[in-house]
């Protein structure tokens, strides 16, 4: 998990202000220039290299984290376990038992989900026999767009804007649910979209969501105003729509209540998923095809050619 005095040094000459993906992505690329094997894919090889990237990832984050506070980073300890490494590395701060649990689940609930865009991103890459790190690579940039991975911000903040105009309550009244219900009818009458809800796959409740709803009633004790927005926006959309909470939805409010900040939500994705893209990558490699969709053409047809200059 420890991270040499090169990278930690590459960490500090970053903006503070870099999207942290970015930092991310870059911080790969410069452990794959310090690979001096780096084009040997064997099964072996690349077993240990998935090892180190999974175990760096959560170090890593929690480096670029710290970096962007103006404060150092933390050297992780042997006698704990990941989920708590990241967030004793994060924070400097021993965590309970109860959170490193929580965001143990977190972390399992998110390592792997089929064959979605940063999945498949990291198998057209090896799919060239490129290397396991650019693999990683190409993972970690496809989820830098908001469709992929970006909807657990997207949630909280739509709890928080309904939160705010709730006078600081605690609880939710039925005033508090008709505000909700209006901003899920005016959001649907300009096709807009509601981030958590729905899933390309799943046509249920994404039982992945079932679980960290779970976790997120029991951490919101005390305060359980986003929870109770969260699950009457879910009421409003199955009845309307017939769509349903996917992971992303509410796992937010759970990082929230680890004090996790928002821009490193979707990096936690990356950090669990990382298990996952290097299974999938050692997949591909052990029984590889190049990657090579077709594409139809639609466009117009029996068109002349009309030479540059007459044009």
């Amino acid at each position: 998990m420890k991270l040499s005095k090169e990278l930690k040094q590459l960490i500090i000459s970053f903006s503070p202000s870099i999207n942290p993906l970015l930092a991310l992505c870059t911080c790969v690329s410069f452990i794959a220039a310090n690979d001096k094997d780096t084009d040997n894919n064997s099964n072996e090889i690349n077993k240990k290299r998935g090892l180190s990237i999974m175990a760096k990832m959560g170090t890593l984050v929690a480096a670029i984290e710290r970096h962007a506070q103006g404060k150092i980073s933390i050297e992780p300890k042997k006698d704990l376990s990941y989920a708590a490494n990241f967030l004793y590395m994060l924070k400097e701060k021993m965590p309970s038992k109860k959170e490193e649990r929580i965001f143990d689940v977190c972390l399992i609930l998110t390592a792997e989900h089929d064959l979605n865009a940063s999945t498949f991103a990291a198998r057209v890459a090896v799919s060239t026999w490129s290397d396991l790190y650019s693999a990683i690579v190409a993972a970690i940039a496809t989820l830098k767009g908001p469709l992929h991975g970006g909807a657990s911000i997207k949630s909280i903040e739509t709890f928080e804007k309904l939160a705010s105009e709730m006078e600081g309550k605690k609880f939710c009244d039925k005033g508090c649910l008709k505000i909700v219900e209006d901003y899920v009818m005016e959001t649907l009458s300009q096709h807009k979209r509601i981030m958590g809800i729905g899933h390309r796959v799943y046509k249920v409740k994404d039982p992945r969501a079932k679980i960290l709803e779970k976790y997120a009633e029991r951490t919101s004790s005390g305060n359980l105003l986003y929870f109770q927005i969260a699950k009457e926006i879910e009421k409003v959309m199955a009845k309307e729509k017939n769509l349903y909470p996917n992971l992303d939805y509410f796992s937010g409010i759970v990082y929230k209540s680890l004090s996790i900040p928002k821009r490193l939500y979707i990096c936690i994705f990356a950090m669990a998923r990382t298990s996952g893209w290097v299974a999938h990558i050692i997949e591909e490699y052990n029984d590889n095809r190049l990657i090579r969709p077709r594409s139809e053409y639609v466009g117009s047809k029996n068109r002349n050619y009309i030479p540059i200059e007459k044009r």
